[in-house]
């Protein structure tokens, strides 16, 4: 009962960090997209004067959406943290074979 328990703990932190690590993909991916579509904005003198309303829609959603997964990951990163906190306080120790160690 209680291997069944720490297995199950492992594998709630596990979906979490998996979710915070695509959280973190996808916002890091939405920064890049937003500074190459910002430089090749700014290099064209004719795309400011022609698109400058459009830009400014663009600009105002991107941030929009940038503090919306800036917000979900903090929450994430959160609930990892308590996740982490609660198995601490159980006594179950993270996976020792974790291959995400293995990388750096």
């Amino acid at each position: 009962e209680r291997r069944q328990a720490v297995e199950e703990m492992q594998k709630k932190i596990e979906t979490e960090k998996e979710k915070v690590d695509s959280l973190t993909r996808e916002l890091d991916l939405a920064q890049r997209e937003y500074r190459l579509r910002a430089s090749a904005y700014y290099a064209d003198a004719g795309a400011r004067l022609r698109n400058a309303a459009q830009w400014e829609k663009d600009d105002a959603q991107y941030k929009s959406d940038t503090d919306y997964k800036e917000k979900a990951l903090a929450a994430a990163r959160q609930q990892l943290s308590d996740l982490q906190e609660q198995a601490r306080k159980a006594g179950v120790r993270e996976q020792e074979n974790d291959p995400e160690k293995g990388k750096k």
